[in-house]
Formats: structure tokens, C-alpha cells, sequence
């Protein structure tokens, strides 16, 4: 999975993710694949992740068959792209 985050004050982010690494306590920053910028702080990166990996979970739950690709709020823009299928 992917991510382009916009934070307000922060610019761009991109991240690349597996959500099938990392599901144990203490394994979670085996889930990042690819972050930028890399001197964002790994406790961001892994905040970053954890609440994308939210979002699709929960999207997935009403719409188990097409994945979620935008969310858009007031402040920020998260933009997902499935490379493979899990």
C-alpha cells in the first residue's frame, strides 16, 4: 500500500507499507517499506501508518471489494494505491 499525506505545515509525505509485516508487538516498523521525508521521526512514521492502515481497515468493512483510493478532510488529503492484493 501506498500513502501521499498532505499535513497541514508539514508538506508531502509518501510512504510505502505492507500491512501482512509488522502484525507483532515490537515488529511494527518491519510494515515500512518506504518513507519520505527520511528524517521524519520513526514514532511519525509508524503514526502515519498506523492510521492509513486504520482507514482501510474500517473502509474495508463497507466495501469489501473495491479498496479505498481518497480520503479527503479539511486539513489533510490521503491519496492509497493497492500494488498487489493481500
Amino acid at each position: 500500500m501506498g500513502l501521499s499525506s498532505a499535513a497541514a505545515g508539514e508538506g508531502p509525505q509518501l510512504c510505502v507499507f505492507d500491512l501482512r509485516r509488522g502484525q507483532q508487538e515490537g515488529q511494527e516498523l518491519d510494515k515500512i517499506l518506504f518513507f519520505h521525508p527520511t528524517d521524519c521521526p520513526i514514532l511519525l512514521q509508524l503514526s502515519v501508518i498506523g492510521l492509513c492502515e486504520g482507514i482501510i481497515t474500517f473502509a474495508r468493512i463497507f466495501s469489501p471489494d473495491d479498496d479505498c483510493e481518497v480520503i479527503e478532510s479539511e486539513k489533510h488529503s490521503h491519496v492509497f494505491y493497492q500494488a498487489e492484493a493481500d
